[in-house]
């Protein structure tokens, strides 16, 4: 509902300022007849966009452009592509119509377009600078966007584009790919086929002054320096505008060099405006982007005038700074690590993790590369122009190099004490010695008996007054039982005690258990 009634309010206005509109007239001559057609072809396309349909709409205006380019024609079109939520396509319409010299300052268009233009979303875009003949038509991707000479470059978002520039029979086309907040040359010569395209390196200013005017002279004249030495500006604006996160730590070296990543910038420009009294001065600082090495360092003044005055002496310490630095060589420095993920270090500053590789400026570096567990890898390299220079890093395990090898030891322990009797083998032997002691007694006692006769002692169950002991088998038993036991218990006895042996042993010692043999005698 809220994009139906966006559409309304757009088609309203759009109806009401056609109807009221003065003629002016256009930069480019054409007949009544062509005006009177495109009001009329205007008109249809105010009906369309009331109704929602964008694309007979767009036709609409894109037919008024042709046939009287005016350009409201570009507001109208810029309208349109809000309402279809385009926010870069109604963005660059729209800036392309309020810098246009032909319209009034106090044209009511011209606040309605600034109001539209403030309420768009920020989307990452670039920018083509488009050059050719001389009213010719332009379309980027299947849409019209104007004829040249632009007033300002094509404001698209980045990516791939197809531009497409005819005039009468004469058309040529070219793929174009925009990056965040970069400026893309795009030429076109006519009765030719073929179109250069040229991606400047650039630089990024980032610039401080006392106010918003001051600083936009001093960019100014700074990008007309830097664009005699073929660069191109990514202004601070760019930064604070794509890369909020960004904007307010560029002076810590991996932020800068996080934003150099993502606007594609070589060098970083800093540059510092400030009233002295009566005069101004400025000061310029130069820095790769890669490292945030500093390039050099100069300073403009003027005692006694204002920021007009001053402005040559920018363009001319501007021009001098970079070309030193343009004049030096830059080498590719390829890292790879093994294992990967390592993080790479120049001259102290980090450069992000390997495998990578990164443009720089020619000369002699400190590298080291780090990754947590492992040795790091330190050497001194020397970067020239040219073929890249490729480091590959194989990294030690920190743990596997502190680990002591396997090894053998012999241990002299100390020597064993005799052995001795087992506690049970005496008390064994004891017993069966006193046993077979007391049975050869009881069998040496029946042996004497054997046949001795007792008078008058017989029990009066035997029947008889004399009785005769029969005691030789007993007594045979009782001896042979005793000197057996008697034999054993002494073999328990006089049994040696067994001898000390040698013992085998191994232990594990160290960090990883290296088996250590140990040998016990």
């Amino acid at each position: 509902m809220r994009g139906a009634a966006r559409v309304l309010v757009v088609a309203a206005g759009l109806c009401g300022q056609l109807c009221a509109a003065d003629a002016k007239k256009s930069p480019i001559s054409s007949s009544s007849a062509g005006k009177q057609r495109a009001e009329q072809s205007a008109e249809q396309g105010v009906a369309a966009l009331k109704a929602g349909q964008f694309a007979e709409a767009t036709q609409a205006f894109v037919d008024a452009f042709r046939l009287s380019p005016n350009p409201k024609w570009l507001l109208r079109l810029g309208q349109v592509a809000a309402a279809e939520k385009k926010p870069v396509e109604a963005r660059d319409l729209l800036r392309r119509f309020l810098n246009d010299s032909t319209v009034e300052a106090d044209d009511p268009l011209r606040k309605e377009a600034q109001t539209l233009l403030d309420s768009l979303p920020v989307v990452d875009a670039g920018e083509i600078l488009v050059a050719g003949p001389r009213g010719a038509q332009l379309s980027v991707d299947g849409r019209f966007v104007g004829s040249l000479p632009l007033p300002l470059p094509l404001l698209l978002p980045t990516g791939p584009h197809r531009v497409v520039a005819s005039q009468d029979k004469w058309q040529a086309s070219s793929e174009v790919k925009t990056r965040l907040a970069r400026q893309v040359e795009l030429r076109f010569k006519a009765g030719s086929d073929v179109a250069v395209v040229t991606l400047p390196p650039a630089v990024l200013v980032v610039d401080q002054a006392p106010d918003a005017q001051s600083a936009e002279a001093v960019q100014k004249r700074m990008q007309t320096a830097l664009s005699r030495e073929s660069y191109a500006v990514v202004p601070r604006r760019a930064i604070e505008l794509y890369a909020k996160d960004l904007a307010g730590c560029l002076s810590d070296v991996s932020c800068l060099r996080t934003a150099a990543g993502r606007f594609g910038v070589e060098f970083v420009l800093w540059a510092r405006t400030e009233k002295l009294g009566s005069g101004w001065r400025i000061e310029l600082n130069l820095r790769d982007a890669a490292t945030g090495a500093q390039l050099g360092t100069q300073s403009a003044k003027c005692d006694s005038c204002s920021i007009d005055g001053l402005l040559p002496k920018v363009g001319e310490t501007t021009g001098s700074l970079t070309s030193a630095a343009v004049s030096r060589d830059r080498g590719e420095l390829e890292v790879r690590s093994t294992p990967a993920g390592a993080e790479v270090f120049l001259d102290g500053q980090s450069l992000g993790v390997a495998p990578l590789k990164q443009s720089l400026l020619s000369g002699q570096y400190a590298l080291l590369v780090r990754k947590p567990g492992y040795i790091d890898h330190s050497q001194q390299i020397e970067l020239r122009g040219g073929g890249p220079l490729i480091i590959d890093a194989n990294l030690l395990d920190r743990d596997a190099q502190m680990e002591p090898s396997p090894s053998v030891r012999i241990e002299q322990l100390r020597p064993l004490l005799p052995g001795k009797r087992p506690l049970w083998r005496i008390a064994a032997g004891a017993s069966a010695v006193g046993a077979g002691v007391l049975l050869l007694g009881f069998g040496v006692s029946a042996f004497v008996q054997n046949g001795a006769i007792l008078n008058n002692g017989c029990p009066e169950s035997f029947g008889t007054k004399t009785c005769q002991f029969g005691t030789l088998v007993p007594g045979i038993g009782l001896t042979v039982t005793g000197a057996l036991l008697t034999g054993a218990g002494a073999a328990l006895l006089a049994w040696p005690p067994p001898k000390p042996k040698s013992q085998l042993s191994s232990t594990d010692v160290g960090s990883r258990g290296s088996p250590t043999l140990g040998v016990r005698f």
